[in-house]
């Protein structure tokens, strides 16, 4: 009896020994997580400020962010690649957390193609200039023409509120107006206030600032007449320590 029963018990270990074949599985995931969260962890500690500031407050509350948000932030790294050269260039020197300004701009492009971007001291400037075959006004009047104040206040609804104060540029070409009482001077204001009200209404951004320049800074001074010269400049006031630096 006693030889069957050890006989028994070593078939039964026998049969139960690669129970436990797939325990190394287990052991591979966790070292597989284990190596992903170093991976996250470096690169972390190569990343700017702005980046390890957005990540732990996304941990400390991830609720707050809304499906738009995201989709938002997804568009901001395709933003570039469909932008102008002078969008790439200006999106260049951004830390690319920071694209909410390249997303206006992708947005402002949709107003008018005829389309400026600049880096200066203040931040960054948009310029968006008649052409041949696309006018922003009415002919020497400051009434936005119907298709492009539908686009405009589209664009503006769709860049949602700027945290950054904007100054709007009003520009003329160098044909005079006709009459004495009213100016290419009183024109390019009205222009200029033209943009500004339908910032204001869309809630945007704040304007604090508008200012007329008339036929005094032509785009193109060797050909005064040109429609490039018929532009309203937008200037997006963003504090250096946002980006960090700023170059002309």
């Amino acid at each position: 009896m006693k030889e069957k029963e050890i006989i028994k018990y070593v078939f039964k270990k026998e049969k139960h020994k690669g129970g436990h074949g797939g325990a190394w599985k287990v052991a591979y995931a966790d070292f597989v997580t284990a190596l992903m969260a170093l991976f996250i962890v470096l690169w972390l500690t190569s990343q700017s400020n702005q980046v390890k500031t957005a990540v732990s407050d996304y941990f400390k509350d991830p609720g707050k962010y809304t499906a738009e948000q995201i989709k938002r932030a997804k568009v901001r790294a395709m933003v570039i690649a469909k932008g102008g050269e002078a969008v790439e260039k200006v999106a260049k020197q951004k830390d690319s957390d920071k694209m909410d300004i390249v997303i206006a701009v992708q947005e402002f492009r949709n107003v008018l193609n005829n389309m400026r971007l600049d880096s200066i001291e203040e931040g960054v400037k948009i310029e968006m200039a008649d052409t041949n075959q696309t006018a922003f006004f009415e002919a020497g009047s400051a009434k936005i023409t119907r298709d492009t104040e539908i686009r405009l206040r589209d664009s503006l609804k769709n860049m949602g509120i700027l945290p950054y104060p904007m100054v709007i540029e009003g520009h003329t070409d160098a044909t005079p107006t006709g009459r004495t009482d009213y100016t290419n001077w009183e024109l390019s204001m009205d222009r200029a206030n033209a943009v500004r009200r339908i910032i204001a209404e869309t809630k945007t951004a704040e304007v604090i600032g508008v200012k007329a320049y008339g036929s005094t800074m032509l785009a193109k001074p060797a050909f005064p007449s040109d429609p490039v010269n018929r532009r309203v400049g937008i200037i997006v006031q963003i504090p250096k320590s946002h980006f960090g630096y700023m170059k002309r």
